[in-house]
């Protein structure tokens, strides 16, 4: 036996791992690679002749000389073993994948409102009555109200709506003084939004994407009380509140390992993914006492967020496209009012009624599509360009 030098391919053996996903992480650090070389002088001892290893009983060793080297000691055939073990290795390392994907997000929302407002301002029945007055308020009642699902049509929406218009009947000295409002508003709003990163990735290496936006906003108050001496010596209390800043990102991550199978025909995905957004900001209210006893307030706004991941496994014909997951989201809101057993009277009940609707529908999907790139066609087409 003796010793043997053999280096294998600038630092690791993949880099989503062995077998598609078993070993290591990516990456391309040197303590990664330094990793990736224990895993392979794991691999060769448990693959190649494993009982002349030292660690069962024989005589050979192996060792990682840096990143890219390793110090065997082991018979002339075993060495010619880890040879060609390191030739295939060296082999693959060429071969890359294109990584297209999709984040699709569709939004529909519809929103209706519509009624008739009677309000009854007098009415007078004979000298010993004072006059009636009376007001239904059905549509005050009946304003949408937002669903869960961002971009929802709400009442702000509709605050001008698409048709009004008031009726009015009698003078202020006649018996009889009758209002009628009219109000119908319908809206419908699509948007979408598509977000289409690429990616070129090693075969069994990991590619990282990061699509982020960075929001700041308050994220805590406090009061805070400091004594100030004046002019004249004299010493007084000023309060005031202290705010606290905090950053939120919102965005796109995406950590994918593609490797391609023996036939070069599939790809096997292993994908970790999410998709993080801002659905709206809450109020949040502090109080606090100032140094005279008198109660103060602050209020600063929250973001609401929305997290979605997704991680899994999956095998891809190459060019072909594979839906990873879709989420919908749909929430509907429904409002009716009305004046009991008049609003159920056929046709006249919706002078004494108002109805209001919002629905919203939401849905994600996340399209992945691999397209294998072969070192062998990459070098064919540049001898084809140069002779041409």
């Amino acid at each position: 036996g003796g010793y043997g030098g053999g280096g294998y391919g600038g630092g690791g053996y993949g880099g989503g791992g062995y077998g598609g996903g078993g070993y290591g992480g990516g990456g391309s650090s040197y303590y990664q690679s330094i990793q990736r070389a224990y895993e392979i002088v794991d691999i060769i001892k448990y693959t190649i002749r494993p009982e002349t290893w030292y660690d069962e009983g024989g005589e050979g060793e192996i060792y990682p000389f840096g990143a890219d080297k390793l110090i065997v000691s082991q018979t002339p055939e075993v060495h010619e073993e880890i040879g060609r073990f390191l030739e295939q290795i060296v082999k693959g390392l060429g071969n890359q994948v294109a990584i297209e994907t999709r984040f699709l997000v569709v939004d529909e929302n519809w929103l209706e409102d519509i009624g008739l407002d009677v309000s009854l301002n007098h009415l007078t029945l004979g000298s010993k009555w004072t006059p009636l007055q009376f007001g239904l308020g059905v549509v005050e009642a009946t304003k949408p109200i937002a669903t869960s699902i961002s971009n929802s049509l709400t009442a702000r929406n509709a605050a001008n709506p698409a048709m009004s218009f008031n009726l009015a009947y009698g003078t202020p000295l006649d018996d009889l003084q009758v209002s009628f409002m009219i109000k119908a508003t319908q809206m419908h709003a699509n948007s979408s939004m598509l977000t289409a990163p690429k990616l070129m990735v090693m075969s069994s290496e990991t590619g990282s994407l990061y699509i982020n936006k960075e929001t700041y906003y308050k994220s805590n108050s406090e009061l805070t009380t400091d004594t100030v001496t004046g002019g004249t010596g004299l010493a007084y209390s000023v309060s005031y509140w202290d705010h606290e800043n905090d950053t939120i990102n919102t965005g796109i991550q995406m950590d994918i390992t593609p490797t391609i199978t023996a036939d070069k025909k599939y790809v096997l995905l292993n994908i970790f993914t999410s998709l993080d957004d801002i659905l709206g900001f809450g109020t949040e209210t502090t109080t606090a006492f100032t140094a005279n006893g008198t109660q103060v307030s602050d209020s600063y706004e929250l973001p609401v967020t929305e997290q979605t991941q997704i991680q899994t496994r999956v095998s891809v014909p190459d060019q072909g496209t594979v839906m990873l997951g879709g989420l919908t989201l749909a929430a509907e809101n429904d409002i009716e009012a009305g004046v009991p057993v008049l609003a159920k009277i056929p046709i006249l009940g919706r002078i004494f009624s108002n109805r209001s609707g919002v629905k919203d529908k939401q849905i994600l999907l996340i399209l992945v599509k691999p397209t294998i790139v072969l070192k062998e066609e990459l070098e064919a087409d540049a001898v084809a360009a140069l002779q041409d």
